[in-house]
């Protein structure tokens, strides 16, 4: 018995302490939801999207709740060169920026073209889509295909424009055969002069041989930026 009473001291603090934390992740769950209906809500009262606020970025990222979204200044970047961009929009890999490029492609009068392979996620935001009537964006949902040496989205030739002058590419998925190689050798015909593509992870080795590779298919400029995640941007030369 003397023996059981110290264990049991020891042990339900410790249990406490987890069923608080159980009972915090479960209510930061519920409020999700509410937190990012607001947070999308106030990102739509917007009038300009050059230079968005942190805070608010931080409450749509906590409110959307995926892990694998990305980084503030990475949105930034996207929402900034999206409100600055002549034509069309390319997002490879949907998500959080499907809904606010859509925004913003809306205030512009202009669209979006969205690839995305997981019919599960595309279900999702194609549900968001719908609900906040974001008719600027074309979801385009599919497996990823096999080609040379690479896998990438299916390719909806018959939907896309002719050119894009901004490209978002966040996937597919970094561990997906030839990562996000194919964007180039499947997408060089919608790309022009001028053309800027943003290059989310390339803190990432892979990225970086990535855009080596690209440069030796299309003379183009790279800067990274970002100080806690890298990120590039890829200019097309004329």
């Amino acid at each position: 018995m003397n023996t059981i009473r110290p264990i049991a001291r020891a042990i339900l603090p410790y249990q406490f302490r987890v069923s608080v934390a159980n009972i915090r992740n479960e209510l930061e769950t519920l409020y999700r939801p509410v937190a990012f209906w607001q947070a999308f809500a106030d990102f739509r009262k917007l009038r300009s999207f050059e230079d968005v606020d942190q805070r608010l970025l931080e409450r749509l990222t906590f409110g959307w709740g995926n892990r694998y979204s990305a980084h503030t200044e990475y949105m930034a970047a996207y929402l900034r060169h999206a409100s600055q961009s002549k034509g069309p929009i390319l997002e490879c890999g949907s998500g959080l920026s499907t809904l606010l490029l859509g925004v913003v492609a809306a205030h512009k009068g202009s669209q979006v073209w969205s690839l995305e392979h997981d019919q599960t996620w595309g279900d999702r935001v194609q549900k968001l889509l719908h609900r906040w009537r974001l008719e600027s964006v074309k979801l385009n949902v599919d497996k990823l295909q096999r080609y040379w040496g690479f896998d990438w989205y299916r390719i909806p030739d018959a939907q896309l424009p002719q050119k894009f002058s901004l490209v978002v590419c966040d996937g597919p998925p970094g561990e997906t055969f030839g990562g996000r190689y194919g964007l180039i050798p499947m997408m060089a015909k919608y790309l022009g002069p001028n053309t800027t593509i943003l290059l989310d992870d390339y803190e990432r080795a892979g990225e970086q041989t990535i855009v080596e590779n690209w440069q030796k298919q299309i003379p183009c400029q790279v800067e990274a930026y970002g100080d806690k995640r890298k990120y590039s941007v890829i200019t097309i030369a004329e």
